[in-house]
């Protein structure tokens, strides 16, 4: 502080508080869901970011998958009764999920993706064929994102999660 000044520094102290105010968040809302429920809906981690503090883009939302959202609003309802006169923003294009899939032919697998890629895969568990467009009406995700997202999972040689007809990049 002392040689690069106060505005130099208070971001990067903000961003060590934000951390440590996320973990004890979300250790509280744990403790809270356990006194609540056990079951096997999805397990949230969540990190807290003060807008000034970070490097942001403008974030494009999407549709989560309702086992998510449920699990995202019952975080905003603890999160905001615990803290007052504050809003979240989601920024579902900053973050990732770990999915455990189970194929076709019985293999199981974990995969760590981001939340658009989640959010595709997801439609997968009630359908086994969809369009592009249902995709793009299911999820919400931007075109430009919702092309990368489902490339990476159908064009990638011998690594495909997904198959694409006809096979292509476009």
């Amino acid at each position: 502080k002392t040689e690069c000044g106060y505005q130099f520094t208070s971001k990067l102290e903000g961003m060590f508080t934000d951390m440590k105010t996320s973990k004890d968040t979300m250790q509280g809302f744990n403790a809270m869901l356990s006194n609540i429920e056990m079951n096997e809906s999805p397990t949230l981690s969540v990190q807290v970011l003060t807008t000034g503090s970070w490097p942001t883009q403008s974030g494009a939302t999407c549709n989560p998958p309702t086992e998510i959202l449920a699990m995202c609003d019952k975080f905003k309802t603890y999160y905001l009764s615990t803290h007052t006169g504050r809003r979240l923003t989601w920024q579902t294009n900053m973050g990732t999920a770990d999915l455990k899939a189970t194929f076709g032919n019985g293999q199981k697998h974990e995969l760590n993706v981001s939340t658009y890629q989640m959010c595709i895969l997801m439609l997968f568990n009630s359908s086994d064929h969809l369009t592009y467009r249902e995709i793009e009406q299911a999820t919400g995700i931007p075109s430009v994102d919702l092309k990368r997202s489902l490339q990476s999972l159908a064009c990638v040689k011998g690594k495909n999660i997904l198959r694409k007809e006809p096979m292509s990049k476009d």
